[in-house]
């Protein structure tokens, strides 16, 4: 009988073995939406890495659990679910960014999609310790740079065309975008800051910390201010007042700045002429680029060693 239950939790923990060498996916490629159980792709470990191929892939998500699970429907019939607390609490993910073929870290149980930078026929490399994913592109992006949109309740989400920001910054990815004499964003609306195809672009409200230590979101999207947005917030923006002037969005830092004066300037410029020497002492910059002595509690630019990095103090 001794042996019989030892040759059982040996299979059981084979079995265990064989399933973590399993990567369900769900995302939107070719097109079409596919975060849905009866749509998720499985892959298998080959050699010491994961590696698979989607074409057509905007953003993904993937865990080492199934997110099609057995169930129940309404009447009590054996069925299959979709169960996305356990698909979500084993998923691994990162914000890759905008540069293809790079290799990231990635973490367990990590709350939002794997944007590609662009879409593409992707072959992506996943480390076989779920550390790592890399993303490797067919070829270039298609459309030459990234587009931004404001997509919203004013465009019906979709009607994007004439919402466009223009790149006025190649290097440091900064776009304009100004109202035409009958375009608005009215106050209490919904919107976000996307691309065509809600991949690596898809920025909802900013959040900050409150007294009491937490993580939240904003209430309203301040205009006059630089703010950094959340990647696959599912709050959307919302502004306290209705908004009719320019906008400048840096994609490379996901900061929105928004402004009813015609003639408000680039908020960002600044920031890009800042220059270092290695040999001084830490130096703080506004997000408009106006160094301060005594930073007091917000969002700065800290150049040190050479680099420049945001920090909140």
């Amino acid at each position: 009988m001794k042996k019989f239950y030892v040759l059982a939790a040996a299979a059981a923990i084979a079995m265990s073995a064989t399933a973590q060498d399993k990567l369900y996916v769900v995302g939107n490629w070719g097109g079409e939406n596919h975060f849905v159980g009866a749509d998720q792709k499985v892959f298998e470990k080959t050699g010491d890495n994961y590696v698979f191929q989607i074409e057509a892939l905007s953003a993904f998500k993937m865990s080492t659990v199934s997110l099609a699970q057995p169930g129940q429907d309404d009447e009590g019939n054996p069925t299959m679910i979709d169960d996305w607390d356990n698909f979500n609490a084993n998923a691994y993910g990162c914000d890759y960014g905008f540069k293809t073929d790079v290799v990231k870290e990635i973490t367990k149980g990590f709350n939002g999609n794997i944007a590609c930078p662009y879409v593409s026929n992707y072959t992506v490399t996943v480390s076989g310790d779920l550390t790592t994913v890399q993303l490797t592109p067919s070829g270039p992006n298609p459309d030459g740079n990234f587009r931004v949109f404001f997509r919203g309740d004013m465009n019906n989400w979709d009607e994007i065309t004439d919402w466009e920001f223009k790149l006025i910054d190649e290097k440091n990815l900064i776009y304009k975008f100004e109202c035409g004499a009958e375009q608005s964003i009215a106050a209490n609306s919904n919107f976000k800051i996307a691309d065509a195809n809600w991949g690596s672009i898809n920025f909802g409200m900013p959040q900050k910390v409150d007294e009491e230590g937490n993580i939240v979101n904003y209430d309203f999207f301040p205009l006059e201010e630089s703010l950094v947005l959340v990647y696959n917030n599912s709050q959307n923006l919302t502004l306290g007042e209705e908004f009719y002037g320019v906008a400048y969005f840096n994609l490379a830092e996901k900061m929105l700045y928004m402004s009813n004066e015609a003639d408000a300037e680039n908020p960002f410029a600044a920031v890009n002429e800042i220059t270092v020497d290695n040999n001084a002492p830490a130096a703080y910059y506004t997000l408009q680029g106006v160094r301060v002595s005594e930073p007091a509690n917000g969002l700065y630019i800290v150049v040190k060693d050479g680099k420049a990095t945001k920090v909140i103090r």
